[in-house]
């Protein structure tokens, strides 16, 4: 997709392992150099540095634990004011992303049975 680089958080230690062996066999096949980074940790710990501009949530969390990394998103956005885009895969919890005025829903997508709420960061409010 374009991405120099690419950063995944996954909090179990055996589906992180298993995402940086499936992440080194698509480099190694396909060729791409991408740079991607995994972090171990909890996503409602991550400090985020201000460069990055899309989030891709597939469904990873409850609605309490999207709360609070969305507070940390906005805190970021607010220090280091960029368009963000949020994009979620099965959004059960989008009502919780609505509750922020910082993300305008921009559209929903059904893509092969797969349902998307897409949200950008509103830089008026920044």
């Amino acid at each position: 997709m374009g991405f120099r680089e690419v950063r995944g958080i996954e909090f179990s230690p055996v589906l992180y392992e298993a995402a940086r062996k499936t992440c080194a066999r698509f480099q190694d096949r396909t060729g791409n150099s991408t740079k991607i980074k995994l972090f171990l940790a909890d996503a409602i710990d991550v400090d985020w540095i201000g460069d990055e501009e899309v989030f891709f949530l597939f469904n990873p969390f409850d609605a309490n634990t999207l709360k609070q990394m969305l507070k940390n998103i906005q805190v970021s956005i607010r220090q280091h004011p960029r368009r963000v885009w949020l994009i979620y895969h099965n959004p059960v919890h989008k009502h919780v992303i609505e509750i922020f005025d910082d993300f305008v829903r921009a559209m929903e997508l059904d893509v092969w049975g797969h349902d998307f709420a897409v949200y950008i960061s509103d830089l008026n409010t920044v």
